[in-house]
């Protein structure tokens, strides 16, 4: 069962998805944009969860970016149809899930096995995924392992994990592990504190302009703590900064995304960060348009990196037709 915390509304417009209910009909919770935040209990602690909508036989798993958390999708959710269930993880170590104990490390692979102790613990066999930066990243490689779980992917402003050539790679390790040696002693100190307008604009500035004020101002609803005195202090687990020890090549990159079969949309903002050369992201883009057998889009828009989060309307209509109608081989510019 659901381990309900808390619930809550807010006021939206449906976008028409018709999945058997006619326009305003009331499907969801209380209103047409209900949600509630769960836990999920595992060994660790638990991972947290806001849930959004009735839950139904095409259950969404949104998945968030590096450092952010459940509350990118805050500004999205609504603009989409009331029909959809789509349940928006908090990361280990990131909003109001558990951190790990002690002396452990992180990898993008623990989100990737605990996307599976999800779909375990709802009984879900089959579901969707929506993701952004690092969400679209833990959401592809998934869906490269588990085909037969993933209906629909939607990757936001990613098109692939970040590849490092081979003989980078031992020098990148050493990094890594200098990196998590310094981190634990930070640990051992207590966090910096700030005014909760300091923490707002350190948040918008650490983003390099892809967040506004507003924006920053959601993450922190989830994202940062008050001290007994008042100050504010980011909650995420510091030990997320620690570069990855082991990493993959391009080549090894493209055998996960030759297996992404499902219907795919991948969107990417006009204004969004560049991870690496533009010629291997489009052998990736290539890759998917060709191995895809349910249909691949791919979108640009008009945005930052966090387009979702501050422009959630350059998106939310080809979201919502991508979930909620057929798919076809579509490639547009807005």
């Amino acid at each position: 069962m659901v381990n309900s915390v808390e619930t809550a509304s807010v006021g939206a417009e449906s976008n028409g998805c018709d999945n058997g209910h006619s326009a305003g009909q009331e499907v969801l919770v209380d209103t047409a944009a209900s949600f509630k935040e769960i836990q999920i209990p595992l060994s660790w602690g638990h991972l947290a969860a806001k849930v959004w909508g009735k839950p139904n036989d095409h259950p969404i798993l949104a998945l968030h970016g590096w450092q952010d958390n459940a509350g990118t999708f805050d500004k999205l959710i609504p603009l989409l149809p009331t029909d959809l269930y789509v349940v928006c993880l908090d990361f280990c170590g990131h909003g109001l899930s558990s951190h790990y104990p002690k002396g452990m490390m992180y990898h993008y692979w623990d989100h990737i096995a605990h996307i599976r102790l999800v779909a375990e613990y709802f009984g879900w066999s089959r579901f969707s995924i929506l993701g952004h930066s690092l969400g679209g990243i833990v959401g592809s490689m998934f869906t490269a392992i588990s085909p037969h779980m993933v209906e629909k992917l939607v990757m936001i402003d990613i098109v692939k994990p970040i590849s490092t050539p081979a003989r980078f790679q031992p020098d990148k390790s050493a990094k890594a592990i200098e990196s998590y040696i310094q981190v634990l002693k930070k640990l051992e100190q207590s966090p910096p504190s700030y005014t909760y307008e300091a923490a707002r604009e350190r948040l918008v500035q650490a983003n390099n302009g892809s967040i506004d004020s507003v924006a920053a101002e959601v993450l922190m609803r989830r994202g940062t703590k008050q001290h007994e005195d008042g100050s504010y202090y980011y909650s995420r687990d510091l030990r997320h900064v620690i570069p990855t020890v082991a990493s993959y090549t391009a080549e090894q990159h493209a055998e996960y995304a030759k297996r992404v079969h499902c219907p795919l949309l991948l969107i990417t903002a006009k204004g969004g960060l560049i991870y690496e050369d533009k010629s291997v992201i489009e052998d990736f883009i290539k890759i998917y348009r060709d191995v895809s057998k349910g249909g691949f889009q791919h979108a640009q828009v008009e945005g930052t990196h966090h387009v979702h989060l501050v422009n959630p309307e350059n998106i939310a209509s080809v979201v919502s037709k991508f979930f909620c109608g057929d798919v076809e081989q579509v490639e547009s510019s807005t």
